[in-house]
């Protein structure tokens, strides 16, 4: 640990190792990047963007940078769902650029920082979110970039890198709100990293930490006073929300949360970091950054995982602590072993079935002459990310009509059948979905519906390959 930062010298061929790391990492991302989306953001950003709406209430950016993505590819030939699939990509290894680069910054030698962008890059939480549709990927490049600035700060401190720092965390808090939180993950360990820490490198972290706060507020409102529409975040009604009146109650959580956010999806560099324990210094600096990030993933997500989608900047600072001890070797083992659990990840989620649903329908049906009754995001989701457009009704959407129906249901029911007879008399035909027929066991407003189509049509079974419904006729 050097306290004469700005006497660091890059080693010779620093560029080149950037490069490869570029270069292998961009490769791996895009040769895993998955067919299916994650959970239920990924389809909602998709529908934005093929709806050219730029705008999200909480995460700034991400969607003009994914635009920004369309525009350039699109020579290509690509579809938005797979332009969204680059974008986490090439972002995420723009972050690992930056990575590398911070820990020659830092003064890690050559060979460990080689290990260290080694270590994040392939470690399960950072590949899968670089191949899916998701902000996350997308905010890795920031939230490396504020690594990168962090590094030139403790390597040279003044007054221009500190506001640099500020500004770039909060940059990549208007890519993802969570990135409010890069600050408290940098500053102390920037601050751990001197063995006498001068009233002077106190006050310029706490000149980032200012700039930072300046930043997310003031430039929202000069970005609404300049015509341009941001939605206002209801941050009290999220709080309000995540809060419930059971959230003490739910501490006991808080061990699941960190096997679920940290242990499982950093592996092996969450566990490698114990080797600087006798570094309590450094320790104590990584543990505050850890335990603020691990709390508020608790309080946002504890029922439901996300597969260390929140705590990818603390990976960073973990493999900060892990190389410089030697052991390449064995570290070289980790790096082989986090890729192998990252393949298995993505490969694990990544099913066939959900890139051949698109295709299996277009081949049963003609969908410039259909009409869909759709039920699950099983039908949904492939088709937006195949950027198939079909004219569809989600029988969800009926269901909850029926559900808020005052008085004789029959009304809606009657209205329901109309509409269906009004695609008939155009000379489309009308589909039933699997999934929507089956969601008559869920509830009994979906079996009535069911048994109403049922009652009015004929049905008659079609199927092909993983695309099973039935075609409606009077």
């Amino acid at each position: 640990m050097r306290d004469d930062g700005s006497k660091r010298h890059l080693p010779d061929g620093a560029w080149r190792d950037t490069l490869l790391v570029t270069g292998i990492s961009l490769g791996l991302y895009l040769l895993l990047g998955q067919d299916r989306f994650y959970k239920e953001d990924g389809p909602l950003l998709v529908l934005r963007l093929q709806r050219g709406e730029l705008l999200h209430y909480a995460h700034f950016l991400y969607l003009p940078i994914v635009r920004a993505f369309e525009l350039v590819l699109a020579p290509l030939g690509l579809g938005t769902y797979r332009v969204a699939v680059v974008a986490s990509a090439v972002c995420t290894t723009l972050g690992l650029m930056a990575t590398h680069r911070a820990m020659l910054r830092f003064g890690i030698e050559r060979r460990d920082a080689l290990l260290a962008a080694a270590l994040v890059g392939t470690s399960p939480g950072i590949v899968f979110f670089a191949t899916v549709v998701e902000i996350h990927g997308v905010f890795f490049a920031f939230c490396g970039l504020a690594w990168y600035c962090a590094a030139r700060l403790d390597q040279a401190p003044g007054a221009g890198r500190a506001c640099l720092l500020g500004g770039s965390t909060a940059l990549a808090a208007f890519v993802h709100a969570f990135g409010n939180l890069l600050p408290a993950c940098v500053l102390p360990l920037i601050f751990a990293r001197r063995k006498h820490a001068s009233l002077g490198l106190i006050r310029l972290l706490a000149v980032a930490g200012v700039v930072h706060l300046a930043a997310i507020v003031t430039l929202p409102m000069l970005a609404r006073a300049s015509g341009i529409p941001l939605p206002a975040s209801n941050w009290l009604g999220q709080i309000r929300l995540y809060t419930g009146d059971t959230l003490l109650s739910e501490l006991a959580l808080l061990p699941s949360v960190v096997w679920a956010e940290w242990l499982v999806p950093f592996l092996p560099l969450s566990l490698l970091w114990i080797a600087s324990i006798n570094r309590a210094r450094l320790v104590c600096g990584f543990l505050v950054g850890l335990g603020l990030y691990v709390l508020a993933t608790w309080f946002l997500v504890r029922h439901a995982p996300e597969q260390g989608a929140y705590l990818a900047p603390i990976a960073v600072s973990a493999a900060l602590l892990t190389v410089g001890h030697g052991y390449r070797r064995t570290l070289l083992a980790c790096v082989v072993l986090g890729l192998a659990l990252s393949v298995t990840s993505v490969r694990r989620h990544d099913t066939p079935t959900a890139g051949h649903y698109a295709a299996d329908l277009q081949a049963a049906t003609e969908i410039d002459k259909s009409f869909y009754i759709l039920g699950t995001k099983q039908d949904l989701n492939p088709l937006i990310a195949a950027d198939v457009s079909i004219e569809f009704i989600g029988i969800s959407e009926l269901v909850s009509l029926l559900a808020d129906a005052n008085g004789d249901p029959r009304a809606i029911l009657a209205a329901v059948g109309a509409q269906i007879d009004g695609v008939l008399a155009q000379g489309k035909r009308v589909y039933l979905t699997e999934s929507a027929r089956n969601l008559r066991h869920v509830s009994e407003q979906a079996n009535a519906i069911v048994a109403f189509l049922e009652a009015r049509y004929q049905f008659q079974e079609i199927r092909h390959g993983v695309f099973h419904a039935w075609r409606l006729s009077r």
